[in-house]
């Protein structure tokens, strides 16, 4: 018997941007060395300012960054701005 329900994980780090439906996510956990891979994105949802949905096809990824490092670019990719410099 097949799991139809994607697990949900929630993780406190970053992302490397841009991320986009279609190619692989790398995040960074907080308090974790190295790197967490995805397979390929199928949907990326920004909820607010520190809180970046990635969605596999297994997995829903719930990433928690800083309000400082998130934001959406017109080609709906998630980029970092840091320092309020883009």
């Amino acid at each position: 018997m097949f799991n139809t329900e994607k697990k949900t994980v929630e993780i406190y780090g970053s992302v490397q941007y841009p991320v986009i439906p279609g190619e692989r996510a790398f995040i960074y956990e907080t308090g974790v060395i190295g790197v967490r891979a995805t397979s390929v994105i199928q949907s990326v949802e920004l909820l607010s300012a520190d809180i970046v949905v990635i969605e596999t096809m297994n997995t829903r990824y719930r990433i928690h960054t800083s309000p400082a490092e998130t934001v959406v670019s017109e080609k709906t990719s998630i980029r970092t701005k840091l320092f309020g410099k883009s």
